[in-house]
């Protein structure tokens, strides 16, 4: 991983998709729009707009890809290696919507990643709570009655509890890994490279 804390996937991910598809410049993975990109998505070269609620993404990529309440997927997590990247790509191909694209590099700023970074409370908050929400439904023993009308939750399953781990580590992404990340990735935008070690971040 270049260092300190930002890894380029966009190579490795060309280089998986020219494999797959034989056609050696792959345009896109999808047609997700950058105007319907989901607020919760980590600033990065891969994101997510409007997807289905099928959270197949989650589970082609759990340490990566979120489903919210509805169940409409997002990147929580950028790739940081190989195997995540070819992760992504599966979640991305398996979108039947084709909701997710991977030209966040030509769409975040260093402004844009920092407006992002100004609404962390908001976004730590979502996860508490979705983390919280999830808890609770998995350790609920009783079914709702047969003549309640069923949600779009229950209907979605994005409260399934295999989706717990995932919202955990987003919610500790935000005192742990995440802003060291962000940092980096201003850099990357702004120089075009990776920091080199010893080299001064920017401020979030």
């Amino acid at each position: 991983m270049d260092a300190p804390g930002y890894w380029d996937p966009m190579p490795e991910a060309r280089r998986v998709v020219a494999a797959w598809t034989g056609e050696p410049n792959p345009p896109s993975i999808g047609e997700g729009r950058w105007e319907e990109l989901n607020w919760r998505n980590v600033p990065g070269p891969f994101y997510a707009g409007e997807t289905d609620t099928c959270l197949s993404g989650p589970l082609a990529a759990p340490a990566n890809v979120l489903g919210d309440e509805d169940g409409t997927e997002f990147v929580f997590r950028q790739p940081r290696d190989p195997a995540e990247v070819t992760a992504v790509l599966r979640a991305a191909w398996d979108e039947v919507l084709g909701g997710y694209a991977w030209d966040g590099d030509t769409r975040w700023t260093p402004e844009g990643v920092r407006a992002w970074w100004s609404q962390a409370a908001r976004v730590r908050a979502w996860a508490a709570g979705f983390s919280a929400r999830i808890a609770a439904a998995s350790s609920s023993a009783s079914a709702p009655p047969a003549s309640s009308p069923p949600s779009a939750l229950s209907s979605s399953g994005a409260l399934d509890a295999s989706q717990l781990p995932a919202v955990r580590a987003y919610e500790a992404s935000f005192d742990g890994e995440l802003p060291a990340y962000l940092r980096a990735y201003v850099f990357f935008l702004s120089e075009g490279r990776a920091p080199r070690p010893g080299e001064l971040l920017p401020d979030l």
